[in-house]
């Protein structure tokens, strides 16, 4: 007969009304949102005080007692359950034990020091046996004694408490081992104690543990970092690295913390294979571009789909106005809404690749799946943990360009009035007859010169046992600028989690929030697009005044926009609920609700002030408002069926997602203001202009996955989904996508496990399958209407936006991936070989109409072909691995091919000068540069047709802006408590220089500075004042160049102060660093920076150093 000792459980937990918040900052208007936050924050910690069920530590106090009482006043206290049989318990002895808060380890060795007995913990139960001692060996008086031999047995466990079955268990330096059993148990017979065990598994850090005089013992395997058995999160759920069938990449916390970067996308540079990643300015929030395997749209978005915590988050930016845009550069000068995130808040970035991967996510999986899981609480033993950090930076401007001082650019202006036989005395030419000639203003001092500050400050409290876990972190944020003044970008970011298991494991919650606050006041205007005015131009009057002496509206003080008054206040909550229950031990039933608010309020005031005096674009000061809402909730019931079937393990998923978005947008634009201090209102204003959108996005969906695992050596998934979407017409808004994937552990073979300690793991891997794209605008499909400013006889009007169309459907993508993974010397050395193939059909386009129709474009399917193809290899190598010393190396290199295969009708149509089958369509066209009459100056192109005219017909492909090749190398040494890394970005490319950035009138000769290398360049056309022509230039071969580049991009010196030092006051670590971000950068390329390209604000080098301490 068995007896068990049981729990109660409590009936209910109580909870108590949270106190308000008072605001954070005075200028926070969403207080409300933030009092409901800190609401649930306080329940979550009541729910964590009231349902630590499972304590680590202990008091007792027995003298001579029965060894079952002293097994029912240990479950009460820390809820641990006994589970014995009870012929087994007669055979103990009395307990004397004196223990006050002692952990549970330090009771159950003092209990069963001299008992007939022995225990194993497995989580939260304790089993109890007979303990077997082997009779000692009697020898003949005149022979040495033989040591006394015991059998070792044990469980092998993961840093989970999961068994490792297959677990390696061997008597050091001895031929004596064994293997884990199914549940992770082990025997060994004819050892002795004291002897060392040393116990290995693929993928988990090797342990060596001494054999204690009982025999009995339990060992815990921790993942070795990168290791074949590190957790990778996928689609609803997560996979062991060695059984993955897809192509995942990832990066972890600790990559991430050695980055001094503000969005948490910049920390994915040059670190994963197939991800190219591009900053669009250097400035603080800027927009930054993401792509996987390369373009897949013609016409619809290219960004892949991040999910934070289970929530799907909408990248593109909120803004409603900017004061600059480039195609050649989107969203430069936007905000990322993922710069809302704290970097600090996040465990994980996982980016998912192939379709074996992203088929599960159906119609938003064809750009890949970037999924950001955050912290939670970890197991404390009950103690509640603080760390708190700090660190301080400065960052600036790291490289200039060579550009003309004043008395080589007024050379070159005269000449250019020579070469047109005019007089500049009686021309407007204020450089030449208004400006100083003995000024010489280097204009990328005043406009790029700051040293921009950065702090972060933070404090993170986690608390936790086996069954609850709790995490409240608080971060804040605050980065400067290198443009004149003292504007800046802070941000305050509130996480916080509780995690919830039941003792019997079959009830589980998580629950998260992530809420940040974040105020930026830089101008919307990127200065650095302004190095080029002319050099003897003084930006100041005496009296410390704007100077506008000789300016016109074409040609303003850049400075005036710093006289502009710059708001954009962004607020952002993600908040995340997943529930499970296991029905049966089989069975598990989840449930995933998310919400997500997120919030850009943007101000832009301009007083006189900001101007040019008499402009005539802007005779009165005039501001801009606008505001942006995005809210969206998911809900997501999912079933999970594990079986054992077979030799194999069997993985059955079904779920379901329905989500809605809302976004709407209003826009007030007001003007001929009588004053600058009226500027802050919009009802002070003499007109105004309003405008406003509303959106309604509605996805719904069933989704199904299946994975069998045969003895770790042949693997199968399976995934298929059905989604609608409201984008589409009421015939064509559902779609069905899939994949199937299976991968073969060829190590696992006999012949190979002979070689095993050359190759240790070998793995082919295969996947093929469909995604969707429905990145196209809301409510295309039919036709809308939006509001006139204009009035007809006194009646309001307004006017069709769009023409119908209710036949477009799904863009589909079809995608190929083949792998090769090698691991070898115990994965030591590890390689993973990629080649993926991607086509895409049935373009969602704006097809182009004839101007008659009243519109531009129409949404259209356009049965084009676009193939992406490449090679992605990744090696990672652990060089030096001792008790002091170790040093670690990852490269990751990318050779992508985008070819657009076929387009039918192309050649009539509309896009005839813009693609060529068989390439990129990323490719720029243009005329071929010749050189230039030497006698008239005038600029010659090659006519390709020998028509005698040039035409587009005479247009060439001048390159494409697609990467040949890009990644990255890291490197990391550890030595004692000292550790360095340090990680190097690489891209070839090919792009146009600063020329072709900066408009159509910036020809050799006019009113704006040149690069040095001009000056007597045989190929440069000669000066002229005159601008004709100069646009087919600026976007010609001449232009074009190498745009190749080598960056430090991070490095990274750390120190642990010793143990020793901190006991004495109390501090459990510390932790002092130096980071450095953008260190220098190795490039031809002919601009401020090769990544922003042009004159944008390049990425700044920063260097900071900080503290992290916890208690």
């Amino acid at each position: 007969m068995n007896e068990h000792v049981h729990s109660k459980i409590p009936n209910g937990i109580n909870f108590q009304r949270p106190a308000p918040l008072q605001p954070l900052l005075k200028k926070l208007k969403k207080a409300a949102v933030i009092m409901k936050l800190t609401g649930l924050l306080l329940l979550v910690f009541t729910l964590h005080i009231s349902a630590s069920s499972l304590a680590q530590k202990a008091s007792i106090v027995k003298k001579d007692a029965e060894l079952k009482s002293v097994l029912r006043e240990l479950h009460r206290q820390t809820g641990y359950f006994f589970i014995y049989n009870n012929e087994v318990i007669k055979k103990a002895v009395p307990v004397t034990v004196n223990l006050v808060n002692a952990d549970i380890n330090t009771i159950l060795q003092e209990v069963f020091d001299k008992q007939p007995l022995t225990y194993f913990i497995d989580k939260n139960t304790i089993l109890i046996k007979t303990k077997v001692v082997k009779e000692p060996v009697i020898s003949a008086p005149s022979q040495q004694q033989t040591p006394q031999q015991l059998k070792v047995s044990g469980l092998i466990t993961d840093d989970k408490g999961e068994p490792l079955a297959g677990a390696t268990v061997k008597i050091k330096g001895s031929a004596m081992s064994s293997t884990a059993d199914q549940t992770g148990h082990f025997s060994l017979d004819a050892a002795q104690a004291g002897q060392i065990l040393q116990v290995s598994f693929v993928g988990y850090e090797m342990q060596e543990v001494k054999i204690p005089a009982g025999g009995q013992l339990t060992v815990r395997l921790s993942p070795s970092v990168g290791g074949l058995n590190e957790v990778l999160v996928v689609g609803y759920g997560t996979s062991l690295k060695k059984d993955l069938t897809g192509s995942v990449g990832r990066i972890s916390a600790q990559n991430i913390n050695e980055q001094a970067v503000a969005n948490p996308l910049l920390a994915l540079e040059g670190r994963i294979a197939g991800l190219n990643v591009t900053q669009t300015n250097g400035t603080a929030g800027a927009y930054v571009s993401v792509q996987i395997r390369g373009s897949n749209s013609i016409g619809a978005g290219n960004e892949p789909l991040y999910v934070i915590d289970g929530m799907p988050f909408e990248s593109t930016p909120m803004n409603l106005f900017e004061t600059y845009y480039s195609t050649a550069n989107k969203y430069a000068g936007y905000l990322s809404p993922l710069s809302s995130i704290n970097p600090g808040d996040i465990e994980s970035i996982d980016v998912l690749k192939d379709a074996d991967a992203t088929a599960i996510y159906g119609s938003r999986g064809a750009n890949g799946v970037i999924l950001i899981t955050t912290k939670k609480g970890k197991n404390t033993l009950g103690k509640l943990n603080v760390t708190v950090g700090a660190d301080y930076g400065i960052s600036q401007v790291a490289h200039q360009m060579d550009l003309l001082n004043t008395e080589q650019y007024l050379a070159l202006r005269k000449q250019a009035f020579t070469n047109d036989g005019l007089d500049y005395a009686k021309v407007s030419a204020p450089d030449l007859n208004v400006f100083s000639p003995n000024q010489n203003t280097n204009w990328q001092k005043v406009l790029l010169g700051n040293n921009a500050a950065t702090t972060n400050a933070n404090i993170k409290l986690e608390s936790g046992t086996e069954q609850s876990k709790f995490l409240f972190s608080t971060a804040y944020h605050n980065e400067g600028t290198v443009y004149p003044g003292s504007d800046n970008d802070s941000r305050i970011a509130i996480q916080s989690g509780y995690d919830f298991n039941s003792i019997n494991q079959k009830f589980g919650i998580s629950i998260k929030n992530n809420f940040s606050y974040d105020l930026n006041k830089l101008p919307g205007a990127d200065l650095g697009t302004s190095i080029l005015m002319a050099p003897n131009f003084n930006p100041y009057k005496a009296d410390g005044t704007l100077n506008w002496q000789g300016l016109d509206d074409t040609h303003p003080n850049p400075l005036g926009a710093t006289n502009s008054l710059y708001k954009n206040t962004t607020t952002n909550l993600i908040s995340n609920v997943l529930l499970h229950y296991k029905v049966l031990h089989t069975l598990d039933l989840k449930l995933n609700l998310g919400y997500n608010q997120d919030e850009l309020e943007s101000y832009q005031g301009n007083p006189f002030s900001s101007f040019l005096p008499n402009s005539l674009y802007y005779p009165a000061p005039y501001a801009q408002f606008g505001d942006t809402k995005r809210k969206s909730f998911i809900i997501e019931p999912q079933a999970v069926y594990n079986i054992k079937l077979g030799e194999g393990k069997l993985e059955a998923l079904a779920g379901g997602t329905f989500q809605r978005r809302t976004n709407n947008t209003a826009y007030i634009y007001g003007y001929n203001y009588s004053s600058d201090l009226l500027i802050n209102s919009a009802s002070a204003a003499g007109s105004t202009l309003l405008s406003n959108t509303n959106y309604d996005y509605r996805y719904l969906s069933v989704f199904g996955r299946i994975n069998y695992n045969w003895k770790s050596k042949l693997i199968f998934n399976g995934t298929i989904r059905r989604d609608g979407s409201s984008r589409f017409g009421p015939d064509k808004q559902f779609g069905t996508f899939w994949s199937a994937g299976g991968a073969y552990v060829f190590s696992e073979e006999e012949l190979f496990k002979k070689l095993s300690d050359i190759l240790s793991f070998g793995k082919l891997r295969a996947s093929y399958g469909t995604t969707g794209n429905d990145q196209i605008a809301d409510y295309g499909y039919y036709s809308k209407y939006t509001a006139y400013p204009y009035t007809y006889q006194g009646v309001a009007t307004v006017n069709p936006a769009n023409l119908a169309n209710s036949e477009y459907s799904w863009e589909t993508v079809n995608k190929l991936d083949v792998a090769l993974d090698l691991g070898f010397f115990h994965d030591r050395i590890f390689i993973t070989a990629d080649y993926y193939r991607n086509r895409t059909g049935n373009q969602l386009v704006g097809y182009p109409l004839s101007l008659v129709t009243g519109f531009s474009t129409v949404q259209y399917n356009l049965p084009a072909v676009i193939q992406n193809k490449g090679i992605e290899l990744s090696l990672s190598t652990d060089n030096v691995h001792t008790a002091n010393f170790s040093w670690k190396t990852s490269i990751n290199f990318t050779i992508p091919r985008n070819t657009l295969l076929s387009y039918p009708g192309l050649a009539g149509s509309s896009n005839a000068a813009n693609y060529v089958i068989g390439q990129s369509i990323n490719i720029y066209r243009g005329y071929e540069y010749a050189g230039y009459n030497q006698t008239t100056g005038a600029i010659i192109y090659k006519d390709k047709d020998g028509s005698g005219t040039i035409n587009t017909s005479d247009y060439v492909t001048i390159g494409s802006k697609d990467p040949k090749f890009y990644g990255g190398v890291q490197n990391t040494f550890a030595y004692g408590n000292w550790q360095l890394s340090f990680a190097f970005q690489y891209v070839k490319k090919e792009a146009f220089n600063y020329l072709y950035y900066t408009g159509s009138a910036n020809q050799y000769g006019s009113m704006t500075n040149q690069d040095f290398s001009t000056l007597n360049n045989a190929l440069v056309p000669r000066p002229t004042t005159s601008s004709a022509g100069y646009s087919d230039y600026s976007s010609s071969t001449a232009t074009w160049g190498d745009a190749s580049y080598l960056r430090l991009k991070n490095a990274y010196l750390s120190y642990n102060l010793p143990k020793a030092w901190l006991n004495r006051v109390n501090i459990a670590s510390c932790n002092l660093y130096l980071q450095g971000q953008n260190l220098f950068t190795i490039t031809n390329y002919k601009g401020l920076d090769p990544e922003t390209l042009g004159l944008y604000t390049p990425p700044l080098r920063l260097y900071t150093m900080g503290i992290k301490v916890g208690f």
